[in-house]
């Protein structure tokens, strides 16, 4: 790294699913079960002590499942609705990596013919999920799927409606690693870093990033 540049690098792993519009599945309306709606919202959460977004069975050597962002927040959206609701992610993530604002939906069935609850509560339920949620996980603008979000023919999908995702990595450059940031930056210290070799690299990456998004969506 060279002079004062070398001082301002900083590493945060962050994933984000951009989608189309705002965030209805209609289908259903029996004498049992009621409206099935889709609901869309975001996720940001500490990636740390999770082992990546997608839920994970328990291994020989585990009691349990490893803890996972699917398992945190489908557990309380069942607890919510007391039934089983699976979520679905504009894309995943890996172990130790955090999000800003990951786009999910999920579908929910409504009991006795009727809507399910809070479909036009939606801050309400927003709430109820956060106060279930761990520390280190959180649900955001929570809404509705939208009803022309189709792809053809389909419902509203937060993986097939994503028009793109936003990668940020941060190091420090610093002798020491800062402890308040330890948890968010990778720590580059032995050598010095050629910034300008890294940005013609990236420079590389922005010529090829379409085809590398369509090869990993």
């Amino acid at each position: 790294m060279r002079g004062a540049r070398a001082a301002a690098c900083s590493f945060v792993l962050a994933a984000m699913g951009v989608a189309r519009g705002t965030l209805s599945l209609d289908a259903g309306g029996g004498a049992t079960t009621g409206y099935t709606r889709r609901f869309a919202a975001r996720v940001a959460y500490d990636g740390t002590d999770f082992r990546g977004w997608q839920v994970q069975a328990a291994t020989n050597d585990r009691s349990r499942p490893p803890r996972t962002v699917q398992g945190e927040l489908e557990a309380a959206l069942n607890t919510v609705y007391q039934q089983q609701v699976r979520t679905v992610a504009a894309s995943r993530t890996d172990t130790g990596v955090h999000a800003r604002s990951q786009t999910i939906h999920f579908d929910v069935t409504g009991r006795d013919g009727g809507e399910p609850r809070y479909v036009d509560e939606l801050g309400l339920l927003e709430y109820k999920l956060n106060q279930l949620l761990p520390s280190d996980a959180v649900v955001w603008n929570v809404s509705r799927a939208p009803v022309l979000g189709t792809v053809n023919g389909m419902p509203w999908h937060a993986n097939v409606a994503t028009t793109g995702k936003i990668y940020s990595y941060r190091w420090r450059c610093a002798s020491f690693m800062d402890p308040l940031e330890r948890r968010y930056r990778a720590h580059w210290y032995k050598e010095p870093m050629d910034l300008e070799r890294l940005e013609q690299g990236i420079r590389l990456f922005e010529v090829v990033q379409w085809r590398l998004v369509l090869a990993t969506a």
